[in-house]
């Protein structure tokens, strides 16, 4: 199991998704990428 490979898509993936989340909506896109932040660091 390659860890590290499954670790950077998920996180190229979020930040993906918190990109486009931004530029529809900055509020929105924002809160998300705060909460993935909390959620890494929590979890």
């Amino acid at each position: 199991m390659r860890f590290g490979e499954t670790f950077h898509s998920d996180v190229t993936l979020r930040s993906t998704l918190t990109s486009d989340l931004r530029h529809i909506n900055p509020f929105l896109g924002s809160a998300v990428e705060l909460q993935f932040k909390f959620g890494m660091q929590v979890g």
